[in-house]
């Protein structure tokens, strides 16, 4: 039998009030074809008079309306009297989880549910549309959209609706053709400099003739400090070197050193004068680092003497100028090649500026030649996207090789006149704190490794171990998440306005706390094809949660080959950020350029009315189902990461089935025990939990059948990625359990 809905309500006490509203002239028009049980009313901004106006149905219905308010607003002495008024305890977060919660509530699923927004705002109704069309589907109810007129003392129930199985090719069409408004303010004031900085040299010009006098680049503790004049200086007589030994227009010149302002120095000696860059990760092998150089050509390297063991005898003899990075010494040099005939000129829009080599995680190595244009208009979306001025502070902490941090941080601080700080340490926890304190930056690129660990590993079992925190949490989450915000923004230096984060997917439950925290991110996603901006999310703009954000400024986002019943397709791409190609590898080129210039970025998405994209996984990971469902192993994956004890996971399908590869914590799985029975017990029950909580949680066709052990972490891209293909045979570093001795 059907529960009713929990009430305190007195009838008499809502007869009396509908009674009163009709004498103040108040009227109901139209209404449900049948008598319903029961009334909800679902009000996304709750008044007194919301609740006055409810009771003017009891006369119509002999029902009692309840309305739904926030769950946070049911503490002494307050929610006695909400419930005494009919009121609903309800998570209004999203319209998923208001309409989980009232699922809760109501139990009978031949519940009448009416939505009430006032006149005059019905794009708050159509924003909570999809709430009421889950609720028809979820409960079988019939639902109702309503209004209520002030001026004219009215309420209107309309007719009722209910969601469609799926959405018809025409009807995605129509979504995804729909002109939405661009969310980037114009900045008259620097369209100038957007149309004028269309090459590297032009930003290298206009940067260091307008903010001459201010600091550039420097380390945080002072050294290789340079002002924009002194960088242009020192800039142009490292050209100069290299022009004297016969290093030309078009030459390659490799860089391979740690993150310092110096680095920068390098980049545009060669940008900026028409050679052509090849950034080299800091982390690349021996191996690696030789297959670069062999395949882009290169005839000088810039690299630091930390790096120095990795540059084997056969590239030594083939690179024409070695430079050491930090003093800008020759560590090479032929006397032979001193003739003074490399001559530079200025480079085209769409001359190449850069080559950069990604293996990502597919293992096959691409050398992404983008142009000075890609560059150029990546700047100008930079802007768009989190306007910066040179009184800003950047703080860098990821490699500069790495196209994000390179186009985002390092060159964006200078495109604006801003200063940029640099870590001459490996950015471990100590150091950045240190860092933060001392630069107080205001923007900062960042991985969701970072912010994740801070959340997971800091402020989540800080609120855990405190009663007072953990009450807080209960009661009056609302207030504690701000001051928590508060605290956070402290511990990055107490300026922060922006942290990026992007190179990887954001744990929604970290996510979701950074939005109630009011903490000062935003989520970007793009590729090293693309110079890297695609999407971004407007950091003081309303965030959704596990999205991307709307199409990067100028840059044009549709779906491709899309599902008509999920509304998933890939992502491909058109504009100035796209990249020349692959270098010299047509065959690829043209497998993700197609004629009309669109790239295929093989990630899968889909996109809401508003414009707003939302990534599903890579099109290269999916795991075909046994029905035929696409299944995302990064969905499960995230499932598995949330659990205690669990570092990082990764899910991959082994003989028709779906198999976890779990990297637990040091802390609760000590490897060093690895030959005694209780270690063995304890692991087992690990990763029995494991299994359980995953196939308790996922749908269905997502249910893992197996669940290994890894003692290392996995290996991972400059963006904290795992490189996949390197565990596609592995089936854990679990030790064989010692057979008991027969008696």
């Amino acid at each position: 039998m059907a529960k009713k809905l929990k009430t305190s309500v007195s009838p008499r006490w809502a007869k009396f009030c509908g009674w009163l509203l009709k004498k103040m002239g108040w009227e109901s028009v139209g209404g449900p074809m049948k008598e319903p049980k029961a009334i909800v009313l679902g009000v996304p901004h709750t008044t007194v008079w919301d609740f006055l106006v409810c009771y003017l149905f009891y006369s119509q219905f002999g029902k009692v309306a309840h309305i739904m308010v926030k769950k946070s607003f049911f503490f002494w002495p307050l929610g006695p009297i909400l419930k005494a008024c009919g009121a609903v305890p309800t998570d209004l977060s999203s319209p998923a989880t208001t309409v989980k919660s009232l699922i809760e509530v109501m139990e009978d699923v031949d519940e009448f549910h009416l939505a009430l927004a006032p006149e005059g705002s019905r794009s708050i109704v159509k924003r909570w549309k999809s709430g009421y069309h889950l609720m028809a589907k979820e409960t079988g109810a019939t639902v109702y959209l309503g209004y209520y007129d002030w001026g004219r003392k009215r309420i209107s129930v309309g007719e009722p609706f209910q969601r469609p199985v799926c959405r018809t090719r025409t009807q995605i069409r129509k979504i995804m053709a729909k002109k939405i408004k661009s969310p980037y303010k114009a900045w008259r004031k620097y369209r100038n400099r957007e149309n004028t900085c269309t090459t590297l040299h032009k930003v290298f010009d206009y940067a260091t003739t307008t903010y001459a006098k201010k600091v550039a680049y420097q380390y945080v503790d002072g050294g290789q400090k340079y002002t924009y004049e002194e960088f242009r200086r020192k800039t142009e007589q490292l050209s100069l070197r290299m022009t004297r030994f016969g290093i030309k227009h078009g030459d390659r010149v490799a860089i391979f050193s740690q993150n310092m302002p110096n680095w920068v120095v390098a980049f545009f000696s060669a940008t900026a004068f028409g050679r052509v860059a090849v950034p080299v990760l800091p982390d690349s092998s021996e191996t690696e680092l030789t297959n670069i150089l062999t395949h882009s050509e290169s005839r000088v390297l810039f690299i630091s003497q930390r790096m120095m063991p990795k540059l084997s005898e056969e590239c030594k003899q083939k690179l024409t100028l070695i430079i050491d990075i930090e003093t800008f010494e020759f560590i090479k040099k032929n006397k032979e090649d001193f003739k003074c005939n490399g001559w530079v000129k200025d480079p085209q829009p769409d001359d190449l500026a850069c080559i950069i080599y990604t293996s990502g995680t597919t293992g096959k190595a691409k050398g992404v030649m983008l142009s000075h244009r890609n560059l150029a208009s990546n700047l100008a979306a930079a802007f768009k996207a989190k306007p910066a001025f040179k009184r800003d502070r950047f703080l860098s902490i990821l490699p500069a090789a790495h196209t994000y941090e390179m186009s985002v941080s390092t060159l964006y601080s200078f495109y604006v006149g801003a200063t940029c700080y640099t870590l001459q340490k490996p950015p471990t926890p100590t150091i950045l704190i240190a860092a933060m304190k001392e630069v107080k930056p205001t923007i900062v690129c960042s991985v969701p490794l970072v912010i994740e660990k801070v959340v997971k590993n800091s402020v989540w079992p800080t609120i855990s171990k405190s009663r007072v925190l953990s009450w807080m949490e209960k009661h009056f989450p609302r207030i504690l998440h701000w001051f928590i915000g508060r605290k956070m923004v402290a511990s990055f230096g107490g300026k922060l306005e922006f942290l990026g984060v992007g190179g990887a997917k954001l744990d929604p439950a970290v996510e979701k706390f950074l939005i109630e925290c009011h903490f000062p991110y935003a989520v970007g996603y793009g590729l090293t094809e693309t110079a890297p901006l695609v999407c971004n999310v407007m950091v003081n703009k309303k965030k959704h949660l596990g999205s991307i954000g709307p199409a990067s400024y100028k840059v044009e986002v549709r779906l491709d080959n899309v599902n008509p019943e999920t509304g998933e397709g890939e992502i491909v791409v058109r504009g100035h950020n796209v990249m020349l190609g692959y270098y010299k590898d047509p065959e690829r080129t043209l497998q993700v350029l197609d004629d009309d210039g669109w790239f295929h970025t093989n990630d899968i998405a889909c996109m809401d009315q508003e414009g707003i994209y939302y990534i599903k996984g890579r099109l290269n990971n999916t795991i075909l189902g046994p029905s035929g469902e696409n299944i995302y192993p990064e969905e499960i994956e995230q499932v598995i990461n949330n659990m205690e004890g669990v570092e990082e996971s990764l899910v991959m399908e082994r003989d028709g089935k779906l198999v976890a590869l779990v990297k637990f914590q040091d802390n609760v799985i000590d490897w060093d025990l690895a030959a005694e029975d209780k270690w063995f017990e304890e692991l087992e029950a690990r990763k029995k939990a494991v299994l359980n909580w995953v196939n308790k949680t996922v749908g269905k066709n997502s249910k893992i059948g197996e669940v290994d052990a890894m003692k290392e972490p996995f290996e991972k891209t400059a963006t904290q990625k795992i490189r996949r293909f390197k565990y596609k045979d592995s089936h854990g570093d679990e030790p064989q359990k010692p057979s008991e001795d027969k008696s």
